[in-house]
């Protein structure tokens, strides 16, 4: 995106030709949409767009950001008012609320072929919140791989889920997918971060 400007009269230029992709991406196929498309959605001019984008491409990945920041800022929010939750590495169920709430943007990334550059940069941003989370909530680990591997095991479960769950038009409540979501994965992670149990740990102590 070029230089963000945020005087009102920008940031609603910026708003309507979100909505606008947004709306034509529930419509047809990425590659189908031109600028020119997304100009007459908005009933906004040539020049005006390539004040704040490039191409539509810059587009996309600007509504691709702001859910990944909006997603984000619900992550910290819950973490800070549940601070002593055990489940507070991934507070999954504000984030399927949160998902669950801008259901239409999501989709739209999702089917109007934004998959890549939304997953990557979620799956980036997530998994650096969730390992700072469990740096500080399990203190029995302190080993730098096994804190990623866990927080990367956790992040990519969680997106997986999130787009079965997205491609099923959210068949299941908020509430059960988050519950499905920990008994996928609470039960690894306190053996490795609890109990201490890493690969090949349990088989050298039955062999001593």
């Amino acid at each position: 995106m070029k230089h963000k400007k945020t005087d009102r009269r920008s940031t609603r230029t910026q708003r309507l030709l979100g909505e606008a992709l947004v709306a034509l991406l529930l419509e047809k196929r990425y590659d189908a949409i031109t600028v020119q498309d997304i100009l007459e959605r908005a009933d906004i001019g040539r020049s005006t767009f390539y004040e704040h984008y490039w191409d539509k491409e810059d587009l996309l990945t600007s509504q691709a950001e702001w859910l990944v920041e909006s997603l984000g800022n619900q992550f910290e929010q819950s973490s800070k008012s549940h601070p002593h939750d055990p489940s507070v590495w991934l507070p999954s169920l504000a984030l399927f609320e949160h998902i669950a709430t801008h259901y239409h943007h999501y989709q739209a990334l999702l089917r109007g072929g934004a998959v890549t550059i939304f997953t990557q940069t979620l799956q980036q941003q997530l998994r650096m919140r969730v390992r700072t989370q469990l740096q500080a909530t399990w203190t029995r680990s302190n080993e730098e791989d096994v804190l990623d591997a866990v927080a990367s095991y956790v992040v990519g479960t969680f997106v997986t889920l999130m787009q079965w769950w997205l491609d099923s038009e959210m068949s299941w409540s908020p509430q059960r997918t988050h519950m499905f979501f920990h008994m996928l994965v609470s039960s690894g992670i306190h053996q490795v971060l609890v109990q201490g149990l890493e690969p090949g740990k349990e088989s050298e102590q039955a062999e001593n």
